[in-house]
Parts: C-alpha cells; sequence; structure tokens
C-alpha cells in the first residue's frame, strides 16, 4: 500500500466531482495532553485537561464505528480532518462496508500541508485508501494571535466546512479542534448539528455551551446518557432524513 502523494493543495471549487452525494462532517478525535509548546495559555491548557481527563476512548471507537455503519451502508460521504486515532478506523469501515469492486470515495480525509514533514509514511500506510482519498489544504503563515500550525488548521477547517452536500455533522470526543470546527460549521451550514456528549471531552463540552447541538428532535440528556450508539445513530439519520433501507446512490 502506499501513501498519498503530496498534491496542489486543495482549494474550495476544486474537485467537485469528488462530492457527488449526500455527505456528513464528522469532527472526531481521542484526547491527548498538550504541552506549554503548542498551549502556552494556562487557561487553554486547563480546558485541554478537562478533555484529557474525561475523554472515553472505548465509546469514542464505539460511536464512530456506528457513524460509519450507518452512513456507508446508505451511500453517505463522510467528510473529516484527518487525526492518527481516527482517518484508519473509518477508511477501513469504508472498504468492509461496501460491495467489492466498488471504487466510490466514501471518504474524504482533509488535512494541512503544514503537517505533511511531520506525519511519518507509517500512519498513512495504516489507511486503506480504497474507498477514501485526501486532500491538503495550504498552510498559512503565522499573525499576530496565531501560530503558523493553529493558522494553517483553522483555514484547513474553513475549507472543509464548505465541502459540497453537507447535510449535517456529528461531533465524537475530541479537543479544542471539535470546538472549533462546530463554531465554523455553524456559520457555513444550517444543517443539523450532533454532540454526542457520551464520549466525553469536547462533545460533551459542546453541549454545555451551544444550543444547536441536538439536531431537531434529540435531547442533551439523550446524547449524554444512551450508550447504545446503533440507537443514537438511527436518531440522528432519522433527524437527517438519510434513514432507510442501505442505498447504492
Amino acid at each position: 500500500m502506499t501513501s498519498p502523494q503530496l498534491p496542489t493543495p486543495y482549494a474550495p471549487g476544486m474537485l467537485l466531482a469528488l462530492f457527488q452525494r449526500p455527505a456528513l462532517f464528522l469532527s472526531a478525535s481521542d484526547p491527548y495532553l498538550k504541552g506549554p509548546d503548542l498551549l502556552p495559555d494556562p487557561e487553554a491548557r486547563a480546558l485541554n485537561e478537562v478533555y484529557y481527563q474525561t475523554r472515553q476512548p472505548a465509546r469514542i471507537r464505539d460511536a464512530v464505528g456506528h457513524v460509519c455503519r450507518f452512513a456507508f451502508t446508505r451511500g453517505i460521504q463522510l467528510i473529516f480532518g484527518g487525526h492518527p486515532a481516527i482517518s484508519p478506523l473509518v477508511l477501513h469501515a469504508a472498504r468492509r462496508l461496501r460491495a467489492t469492486g466498488q471504487d466510490d470515495k466514501l471518504v474524504v480525509v482533509f488535512q494541512s500541508l503544514v503537517f505533511f514533514a511531520r506525519i511519518p509514511p507509517e500512519t498513512l500506510d495504516l489507511a486503506d485508501w480504497t474507498h477514501g482519498t485526501l486532500l491538503w489544504t495550504a498552510s498559512r503563515p503565522a499573525t499576530g494571535t496565531s501560530t503558523a500550525r493553529d493558522a494553517s488548521l483553522t483555514w484547513m477547517r474553513q475549507v472543509m466546512v464548505q465541502s459540497p452536500n453537507l447535510v449535517g455533522a456529528v461531533f465524537i470526543g475530541g479537543m479544542d479542534g471539535v470546538e472549533e470546527e462546530a463554531a465554523l460549521f455553524r456559520a457555513y451550514n444550517p444543517g443539523p448539528m450532533f454532540a454526542i456528549g457520551s464520549t466525553g471531552s469536547a462533545a460533551d463540552v459542546l453541549l454545555d455551551r451551544r444550543d444547536d447541538v441536538t439536531g431537531r428532535s434529540m435531547t442533551k440528556q439523550a446524547l449524554r446518557q444512551t450508550l447504545s450508539y446503533p440507537l443514537v445513530m438511527e436518531q440522528i439519520f432519522a433527524d437527517l432524513d438519510l434513514l432507510g433501507d442501505a442505498q447504492r446512490r
């Protein structure tokens, strides 16, 4: 299996043929502790500690797995930012849940070129790209208030949430990036958002901080307490009008 090669950075409007089916934005990660080099602000480090201490790794994996099952068996595309704990899981699920021989790209992974030299080839080799593709967004220079890393990540997220045909967003686990992606998704999309608070970390924080992350019919209590993720996904996909028999769109 070969790693993706460095292409021309992706920008909105490019590769429109890739986005021809209904798509769901997935914002997910397994939190880790960031050092002062990444988070010089003490308040930001304190919040990072909250993300880490409330993380639920097994629930994060379970929820992501069921998002994949509900999406891919219905021909729904998943769009998300590359995370080493999430990307291989989603890409392998796409291959497992789709019929042999189908080569459509059900997974679109975004990553910033600011990380190109920092991602070990072994990390990319873990992923099965049969039903997925990796899009690189341009790096951005540091500003007065943001490092080049932070500015580049924000740009990647702005590009990502403007992908065509997004019908909604699901937030699982995560850290400050998940919170930023929720704000950016809402800035560019009117679709329903769902924070699965039972997975802990940023997803649970979102339920405290926002009133627009329960979709049209779910409650914060249900998103925090329901541990049957097939049941949660059934409600989410019904809310998104994506429930029904498996489809080949």
